[in-house]
């Protein structure tokens, strides 16, 4: 992925889930975060371990992308 290295963080919805697979396929660690735990169902589905709501991000530095 351009511009991304292993290590670095990605973001939901269908674009979101895309995206965080091909990042986790080039080593990426992945966050997701969704407005509550239903939206995110398919995250966890498909093996996600970073899935977060608002009231359960951890202290991580973020840089969403909008």
């Amino acid at each position: 992925m351009v511009g991304h290295q292993a290590g670095d963080a990605a973001g939901t919805a269908t674009d979101g889930l895309l995206v965080a697979l091909f990042a986790y396929a080039e080593g990426i660690e992945a966050h997701l975060m969704g407005l509550d735990r239903d939206a995110l169902s398919p995250a966890r589905r498909l093996g996600f371990d970073h899935v977060w709501t608002r009231t359960s991000l951890p202290p991580l530095r973020w840089d969403a992308r909008r």
